[in-house]
């Protein structure tokens, strides 16, 4: 074979070459067809993510990964992000599904709002450790009930089908809520108001907080020592600065909170010249210092016994990670919250009339045509009733075991069921009538006179 035989047979596999890969390329560029409901964006790598960007109009939020669990927010002196608010716009985007194409117009996107940067746009970056966007979205609000969305990078534009809430602003992506303490985990509660009396609040034998050391004469008033206690049940900030930032500020109240697990929480609180309240909080753990089973115990007593260890072991665990996200940085809260933390002892106290916080009766209701909750069949008239309910009464007075048969047999009150039993109540649980007759009865006694209510007439018994 020649050497132009060659020559040609060279050029001829090249050409094939070229012409195979040009036939291949053409083939791998071929759009796929669109389809409703297709995701927006394809599959998030959330490991790949190191920061992530939020833009609304001017307005730009910045997290960072601190490592693999955590971010800052950037923009917010770099305070820990909430995992969950993070968790929340990863997948909000990542499950964000189209109905339909819109326009691949780039003069058409400051209509649906999906221009980059725009007023009624929100734009969301997820960045590589080189700053390179891995995915990214821009979506608009609502316009003319549909909302639209792009992916950074495409003309594009999709009718959506779902969009999630986006966050825009910085203080969004913080976990705002600073220490939630129900109250039956509530140990004590002690305040301290600037220039005050202090005062501690244990829970009682019914598990309510009951006001210490009231002096006599006196009586705590029936919810303040509940709502100055449920003050940590969800306690969150509206605000937050480092608190070398915070100028001007005397932090001179102080209310302290201790779990039944050695959890203790200190709360500073102070106010700025702006009548803004502000919180210096602190955590540490009280509880038992050994954690490790008793040697031999078995059976429930040791089941009980590792229960509370584990209560234990969270509490201490719990109060040295409040401390390492908390120090340093001071927090503002809502008027009302404050005046809770440091409310005056003389808030919680009233002079002492010598009526019980709360009794337990039975009563036998007889309602009448158009009484508050009577029911279609009732058709007696008022005056029926009151008569009726004056026949039960010097029925039960006359033989006072028969009450309870008396309930079951004439009272329209689901607790005819329970022979009239209502349980133990407050004064302000009721009607003002009923409870002015219950409370004024000894145990045991019943009224002398049939009470009337907006629910007809009753016969009360006070049982405890």
């Amino acid at each position: 074979m020649t050497n132009k035989t060659l020559s040609i047979l060279a050029l001829l596999a090249t050409i094939l070459v070229v012409v195979t890969v040009y036939e291949f390329s053409r083939e791998r560029t071929v759009e796929i067809e669109f389809q409703s409901g297709q995701l927006l964006v394809p599959e998030i790598d959330a490991s790949r993510i190191d920061a992530i960007k939020v833009q609304k109009g001017d307005s730009v939020v910045e997290l960072a990964r601190v490592d693999r669990n955590s971010f800052r927010i950037k923009s917010l002196d770099s305070y820990p992000a909430s995992n969950r608010e993070v968790n929340s716009i990863i997948t909000g985007v990542s499950e964000i599904r189209c109905t339909a194409e819109a326009s691949s117009n780039p003069a058409q996107h400051a209509a649906l709002n999906v221009d980059e940067g725009g007023a009624n746009s929100t734009t969301v970056s997820f960045l590589d450790q080189d700053g390179k966007v891995i995915a990214g979205v821009i979506i608009g609000e609502d316009v003319d009930g549909a909302r639209y969305g792009r992916r950074i990078g495409d003309d594009q534009a999709y009718r959506l089908e779902s969009a999630p809430y986006l966050r825009t602003t910085a203080l969004d992506f913080a976990d705002k809520r600073l220490i939630e303490l129900q109250r039956d985990q509530l140990a004590s509660v002690e305040v301290a108001p600037k220039d005050g009396r202090a005062y501690t609040i244990k829970p009682g034998e019914n598990g309510d907080p009951q006001l210490q050391d009231v002096p006599d004469g006196f009586k705590a008033k029936q919810y303040e020592p509940g709502s100055v206690a449920g003050a940590v049940s969800y306690l969150s900030f509206t605000d937050l600065k480092p608190e070398a930032a915070l100028e001007g500020v005397e932090f001179g109240s102080t209310f302290t909170a201790e779990s039944k697990s050695g959890a203790r929480y200190v709360l500073q609180i102070g106010q700025d010249a702006e009548n803004k309240y502000w919180l210096r909080v602190r955590a540490q753990y009280v509880g038992p210092a050994r954690v490790t089973p008793t040697p031999g115990l078995e059976g429930e007593e040791a089941d009980k016994e590792l229960e509370q260890l584990n209560k234990y072991k969270e509490a201490s665990d719990a109060c040295q990670a409040f401390q390492a996200r908390h120090q340093g940085w001071v927090y503002q809260v809502a008027e009302w919250t404050a005046k809770n933390l440091t409310k005056p002892f003389d808030d919680l106290v009233e002079p002492d009339d010598g009526r019980p916080d709360e009794v337990a009766a039975s009563h036998i209701l007889i309602p009448f045509a158009g009484a508050e909750r009577a029911a279609e069949d009732v058709t007696r008239t008022k005056e029926e009733a009151q008569a009726l309910a004056q026949s039960l009464l010097e029925q039960a007075l006359d033989d006072p075991s028969r009450f309870e048969d008396l309930a079951r047999e004439n009272s329209s009150c689901p607790s005819a069921e329970k022979g009239g039993d209502l349980g133990t109540f407050k004064f302000d649980a009721m009607a003002k009538p009923f409870s002015e007759a219950a409370f004024a009865l000894d145990v045991d006694q019943i009224c002398d006179h049939v009470v009337e209510t907006q629910f007809g007439f009753h016969v009360i018994k006070r049982t405890k």
